[in-house]
């Protein structure tokens, strides 16, 4: 039947334009704010996934969000550190992609061992030279302050000379707890042991991130569950001065496939209508 084949060509068709994905791209969308720059340098070696019932990581990653939504006017950029230090975002307005990003952050995202502050600093410095405006910048560290990475004295000069404090989260037992070993899923494998076959012990050096904080200008806080971290560094950033800045987005894309979609599911119903007819009328006979 012509008629029916004629149909299902066009419902083929329709089908092939829907599986394209035909789009359309938004306007660029704009916010502005008049803040201050703070720069996330986060910890996720092995040993930020002590502690109970709650990690460190997860601690902190809480008090990272929370800092995010409270302070909706400034720019944000996302490091991670282990071993190496990776810069997930530099400075950007878009919180809700930064959230995101800091929703699904895990220990498994580095495959480097051990921890280097020093690492961290170097990416924070790259994020600071890239920029193009003067707007007031602050180093936010969240670690434990477990540090088996090269020394990192030399590089503080350069915060210092810019006058760029570093603000240092303690997250941690100085008393020492065990470090769950677990998978890429996140499932419990039991406490990495020490080459002796002893259960490994990881603690918060709080000492070493006071003096880092102290000899940049900024300060020491001391990062619990129930810590409030706007309450804790409010009244601190409120020293500095504010510059208004606008971004643009990134470009939203508008997917219509559900229009050629309706259109081949129409016609595959008109199809077997057509064939339903013609079997009507040949029986009929």
């Amino acid at each position: 039947d012509l008629l029916q084949e004629f149909f299902l060509w066009l419902a083929i068709i329709s089908l092939l334009i829907a599986a394209a994905g035909p789009a359309t791209r938004s306007d660029l969308a704009s916010v502005s704010g008049s803040g201050i720059d703070l720069i996330i340098t986060l910890d996720i070696s092995r040993s930020m996934n002590a502690g109970n019932p709650v990690s460190k990581l997860e601690i902190a990653k809480k008090a990272i969000q929370d800092l995010i939504e409270y302070r909706s006017e400034d720019r944000f950029a996302l490091i991670v550190f282990s071993g190496g230090a990776s810069i997930l975002t530099p400075l950007t307005l878009d919180r809700r992609n930064l959230v995101n990003i800091i929703n699904n952050l895990t220990t498994s995202y580095t495959s480097s061992q051990g921890t280097s502050i020093l690492s961290s600093l170097i990416a924070s410095q790259k994020i600071i030279q890239q920029r193009n405006d003067q707007r007031t910048q602050v180093i936010l560290l969240f670690s434990d302050g477990e540090d088996f990475g090269p020394d990192y004295s030399d590089q503080l000069s350069y915060f210092q000379d810019q006058q760029i404090p570093i603000v240092c989260f303690g997250v941690g037992d100085p008393e020492g707890e065990p470090i769950p070993s677990v998978d890429y899923t996140g499932n419990f494998q039991g406490y990495l042991l020490t080459n002796n076959g002893d259960t490994a012990l990881t603690y918060l050096d709080k000492q070493k991130l006071t003096n880092l904080a102290e000899l940049t200008g900024g300060i020491y806080v001391d990062l619990k569950p129930e810590t409030r971290i706007n309450q804790e560094i409010s009244g601190y950033l409120r020293k500095f001065k504010k510059q208004r800045i606008e971004e643009s987005l990134s470009e939203l894309m508008i997917y219509h496939y559900e229009i050629p979609l309706g259109i081949a599911c129409l016609l595959i119903a008109l199809s077997l209508i057509t064939e339903r007819m013609r079997r009507k009328k040949l029986w009929t006979f």
